[in-house]
């Protein structure tokens, strides 16, 4: 059973209610759920893409130029590929990109992805949701107190970075400046963290001053990594609260390799 809590608009909790595990599939369907976000995905592409055969462009079929005594290279018409205007070699077609599942399997895999956001606390219940007006200003505040933002992402990669200063970071990118070779144009030293704390190494920082843009701009990368992973077909997800996240993603590499029948020995 689950317990799941129950908010009012405010944050606070008023009562919980008990959820049996059963009643959405027992357990979280990984093979079921990654099959049906890359059907997603999938069904989501146009596939409306489509240019030109030389067949299809105009121009003269007429031979340019006979094939020697001028002193260029042979060719044929004006629509060849080669040419400028002229038709693709392999010209593209349009395409239709979509999956199927059955019914169930769906109706299975929506159970496990609610199953999997509740098993993570991500699910919010509101008793009651009352508004004023069509306004965002109260839907925001209501989403702050309800801790739905991204306070805990950002609250991780600040303790990550804090945790990477305590562990030597400065010492690390002190030793890199000192080895003569290096400088802050390179790609390496041009990376979140390393950039800062060469600025502040300079002499243009301070400590502080560089950890809070390397926090700042670690979090701007979160947001566009975010972006990209959400427009990537068939991608896995895994929770980084997971204490068994390691020997899941361990256990996915090894069902890949299996798949393409590489000896795991190899990579």
């Amino acid at each position: 059973m689950i317990d799941v809590p129950i908010f009012n608009q405010s944050g606070k909790k008023v009562s919980s209610f008990q959820l049996d595990e059963a009643k959405l599939g027992g357990e979280v369907n990984r093979a079921l759920l990654k099959q049906a976000l890359v059907m997603y995905h999938a069904n989501q592409r146009q596939g409306s893409v489509r240019t030109l055969a030389r067949g299809e462009v105009a121009g003269s079929t007429r031979k340019m130029f006979r094939q020697k005594g001028t002193g260029n290279a042979r060719t044929g018409g004006i629509r060849n590929p080669i040419k400028k205007g002229g038709g693709h070699a392999k010209q593209k077609r349009p395409k239709d990109w979509r999956q199927a599942m059955p019914k169930k399997a769906r109706q299975l895999a929506t159970k496990s992805a609610i199953l999997s956001k509740l098993q993570s606390n991500d699910v919010r219940v509101v008793d009651a949701i009352k508004l004023d007006g069509a306004k965002t200003k109260p839907v925001a505040a209501m989403f702050k107190a309800l801790g739905i933002d991204r306070s805990v992402l950002f609250a991780r990669i600040a303790a990550r970075f804090d945790e990477m200063l305590r562990r030597g970071f400065v010492d690390e990118v002190g030793r890199l400046r000192a080895r003569g070779d290096l400088h802050a144009g390179l790609p390496s030293m041009r990376l979140i963290g390393y950039r800062q704390l060469w600025q502040h190494l300079a002499g243009e920082s301070t400590l502080e001053e560089a950890s809070e843009k390397a926090i700042a701009a670690t979090r701007q990368l979160a947001r566009r990594q975010l972006t990209w992973l959400r427009a990537e077909p068939g991608a896995d997800w895994y929770d980084a609260g997971d204490s068994a996240v390691a020997e899941r993603i361990v256990a996915r590499v090894a069902e890949w390799l299996d798949e393409r029948r590489i000896p795991a020995k190899r990579c």
